[in-house]
């Protein structure tokens, strides 16, 4: 195995974890926690927000720099995919900044105080649109990187 076909197998598993928590998140926690109480959903999303603010930090610059890799590495057309690959979790990184205030609001210290029904789906619905953006991102970095490889 050479080192760019090493790189490309340590980047396809990074950016398929990344992609498919996203996906899950989105197609499977986020309607779910959708269908329940607001008291239920603003506890299960603290509690997940509060495990994702562990892994993110370490899987999104693990998934952008083994992404940088197979670029530094690759030629012609899989270079160019790794880097529209690396734009693309770039661009996730971006978009999660922008979530901050949204996130900010959901990981407040507020003790046992559950925010109004119409204020909590608002910022669902917000937190959603974003994260549907979001997650296309990242799956397009994963279609993006197999193609690298493929083409490599």
């Amino acid at each position: 195995m050479s080192r760019l076909e090493a790189a490309q197998l340590a980047n396809l598993i990074l950016v398929a974890l990344f992609a498919g928590n996203d996906a899950g998140h989105w197609g499977v926690v986020h309607p779910a926690l959708s269908r329940i109480p607001v008291a239920a959903s603003y506890a299960a999303e603290r509690t997940i927000f509060r495990g994702y603010r562990t892994v993110m930090p370490i899987l999104v610059p693990l998934t952008l720099a083994s992404g940088v890799v197979v670029a530094v590495w690759a030629e012609g057309t899989a270079f160019w995919l790794a880097v529209a690959g690396c734009v693309a979790v770039f661009g996730w990184q971006v978009i999660a900044v922008s979530l901050y205030p949204l996130n900010k609001v959901i990981l407040e210290d507020t003790g046992e105080a559950v925010p109004q029904a119409e204020e909590w789906w608002s910022l669902r619905r917000r937190w959603y649109r974003r994260h549907t953006f979001r997650m296309l991102l990242v799956v397009s970095a994963l279609v993006t990187f197999i193609l690298s490889a493929l083409l490599a």
